[in-house]
């Protein structure tokens, strides 16, 4: 069970948010304001948080400068959930290093959705940092460790076939995608004189680029 940090100062908002992500099989922990989500994210390590913006205490934008810094927890994905629409606001969380934001009022497939969706990024870089050419891939594999890897390639490859029936290379097409998508990203944040991804080109633009062309 995945474990969710919900940091809310709106008691309306936190309980019912709350028990969306409860009946979706999430672990969830809350926190009424960015002080006591701090502490509760170093003492818990969730598998992602989500969290309001202007709280008392602290607000969102220091929450994640505080844990962004830090080694066990910068690592943790990060959705601000906030009535702050303005391009400028958002522009700032993002700056910050959220990897989503969600405006409120929103529908729960909308929060479900950038959960996953960050969920499932985390869980192909994780898997990805694992050694294939080991002699133990072998056995790892037959024991599942690359499961969701493998579920998500297989459904990007069903995406390409959409677009293109005929692809012959679909299923190797989408492998390729996810890994330079994981290496684009890397070398946008240490080697950025070696690619032209950088924060105003995401990765992704590039290989969405690629791909379609490829696809025409």
């Amino acid at each position: 069970m995945k474990k969710v940090l919900l940091i809310e100062d709106d008691i309306v908002v936190r309980e019912n948010t709350a028990e969306l992500l409860e009946l979706a099989n999430y672990h969830v922990i809350t926190a009424s304001n960015g002080k006591l989500g701090v502490n509760l994210a170093k003492k818990h390590l969730p598998d992602i948080i989500i969290c309001d913006i202007m709280m008392p205490e602290l607000n969102g934008y220091g929450v994640l400068q505080i844990l962004s810094k830090e080694i066990v927890t910068k690592h943790i994905p990060f959705i601000f959930l906030s009535a702050k629409t303005e391009r400028k606001d958002i522009r700032k969380g993002m700056d910050l290093g959220a990897d989503d934001y969600i405006t409120k009022p929103f529908d729960e497939s909308e929060l479900f959705s950038a959960i996953e969706s960050r969920l499932a990024k985390l869980a192909i870089i994780n898997e990805n940092s694992k050694s294939y050419l080991t002699k133990e891939v072998d056995q790892e594999n037959r024991e599942g460790f690359f499961i969701v890897y493998k579920r998500i390639v297989h459904r990007l490859r069903e995406m390409i076939l959409a677009v293109n029936p005929n692809y012959k290379f679909a299923t190797s097409l989408a492998s390729t995608v996810i890994e330079a998508s994981l290496h684009q990203h890397f070398l946008k944040d240490h080697f950025s004189s070696i690619t032209d991804c950088n924060s105003d080109e995401d990765p992704t633009e590039f290989l969405s680029s690629l791909t379609l062309n490829l696809l025409k």
